[in-house]
């Protein structure tokens, strides 16, 4: 009898540790080897710590190919997660404590409205990121697709442009991750 009782709480307890609760696919990182991008990050991490003052917010990196050895990486603090459905991040990194979300451009063709982007969270996850990210709107709103009010939140946007792996350009404008913006190339100013 104390044979079976205690196969049967054995067995409880194997399949209740099997959950995955404790296990978040959202917990790797990728590490950044490009020296330059992760001076530049660092300095924005530092600078925005001071600005938000205990505020939520995060910082999201779009990566674009402007050609095989033209890279765009702009970076941006969003204080929301309006975006995240119709634009997720692909892949993150860590500079300094900061989770820094990754966006590839090219995975988000979101040139119109009529298109969707190629990946996005599923809805277990988009609620645990935002719920991570945004504790404190999570907790006022939940995962409301409107809520009000509505904060305009237009942040300078820096554009990092490289060419190979060495920093070319370096230009600090408000506007969206796609705009094309100028950079010096051999004394010449080129818009891309």
């Amino acid at each position: 009898m104390y044979k079976v009782i205690f196969f049967l709480i054995s067995i409880t307890l194997l399949c209740l540790s099997c959950n995955n609760e404790g296990y978040k696919e959202t917990d790797r990182y990728m590490e950044i080897d490009n020296q330059d991008l992760k001076r530049e990050l660092a300095f924005y991490v530092d600078s925005l710590d001071s600005i938000h003052k205990g505020e939520d917010y995060v910082i999201r990196v779009y990566c674009r190919d402007i050609s095989n050895i033209l890279k765009r990486y702009t970076i941006s603090d969003e204080i929301d997660y309006d975006s995240w459905n119709r634009c997720p991040y692909n892949f993150k990194s860590k500079v300094h404590g900061k989770d820094i979300l990754f966006v590839m451009w090219t995975a988000n063709p979101r040139q119109s409205l009529a298109m969707s982007p190629v990946f996005k969270l599923d809805d277990k996850s988009f609620g645990r990121e935002v719920k991570k990210y945004f504790p404190k709107i999570y907790k006022k709103y939940g995962l409301k697709d409107s809520r009000y009010p509505q904060i305009i939140y237009e942040p300078d946007l820096i554009y990092l442009t490289f060419l190979g792996n060495k920093l070319i350009g370096k230009y600090v404008s408000r506007g969206l991750p796609g705009d094309h913006v100028p950079v010096n190339i051999n004394k010449k100013i080129i818009y891309m």
